[in-house]
């Protein structure tokens, strides 16, 4: 059999299949609607590249996998430092089929970017949506921006995910390149090493993060966050820096090495 007559029944067959596929999978679209949420997530975004910039994120659950859902509808202006941001809804057109869309929720959603704004001396966010109104507190400083909330109905600040029964406040780490972390190195007993590892970062020159940033936790136990100078911070495997000694109680005096490791952390937390 030639090269063509294979080529020719090979497309045959791929065509006959796709139109099967399509065939087994088709449905229609109801008329479209336009619906107002009852509720809004809302979230505090960093800026991923220059033309970007910080925004606030609207993110509302609207339909299935297949479903057409567009943008948020909003309209926005400022005002004396206050940014006014009316949410007005979003168009669905429902997927009628008998299967073949992915299991997903597929949001409505819209970008605000907010650099501007913050340069101009923004300082407040209000939210109105279906005659209900939220607002928002921004503070900048130096090192983050912190989002708070004022008075919250239906647009709801969320920092990481939707589980919050109340609303967050959220941060915004505006640079995360000089963290690293404090931590141990050895063997040790269960106890809480972080009094003596704020006393090493201090000796070191080091800031340690929770006393510069607002509602920062560090973490428990054995590990403390700090900001350090490149030079200070190994590119692989941490580095002993100094060691501390502890009294064990009933195995005396003991002495653990100290290392600071360069660490990635997520530029958002709540508090």
């Amino acid at each position: 059999m030639s090269i063509k007559k294979i080529f020719i029944i090979v497309s045959v067959v791929v065509i006959i299949g796709s139109v099967v596929f399509i065939g087994k999978f088709s449905g229609d679209y109801k008329k479209e609607k336009f619906i107002v949420p009852e509720t809004v997530d809302l979230y505090l975004q960093p800026a991923f590249n220059e033309s970007e910039g910080i925004q606030l994120l609207l993110n509302a659950p609207a339909g299935d996998g297949c479903d057409r859902v567009s943008n948020l509808d909003i309209s926005k202006g400022t005002k004396e430092g206050t940014l006014f941001v009316t949410i007005n809804g979003y168009s669905i057109e429902e997927y009628v089929g008998n299967g073949g869309c992915i299991a997903m929720l597929k949001p409505a959603s819209i970008k605000i970017n907010i650099d501007e704004f913050l340069q101009s001396g923004g300082r407040q966010v209000y939210f109105k949506m279906d005659e209900k109104e939220s607002s928002y507190k921004l503070i900048k400083d130096a090192y983050a921006i912190y989002f708070e909330p004022i008075k919250v109905t239906n647009v709801i600040s969320d920092g990481l995910n939707s589980i919050h029964q109340e609303p967050q406040s959220i941060a915004l780490i505006l640079n995360t390149e000089k963290f690293a972390v404090l931590g141990l190195n050895g063997s040790f007993r269960d106890m809480d090493y972080n009094p003596q590892l704020r006393a090493v970062a201090k000796a070191k020159g080091l800031t340690i993060v929770d006393e510069i940033y607002k509602g920062f936790t560090n973490q428990e136990g054995r590990g403390l966050w700090v900001i350090a100078e490149d030079s200070q911070i190994p590119d692989t495997v941490p580095a002993i820096i100094d060691e501390i000694t502890y009294d064990s109680s009933s195995w005396g005096l003991e002495t653990v090495s100290v290392t600071i490791s360069r660490s990635s952390i997520s530029p958002t937390y709540e508090y």
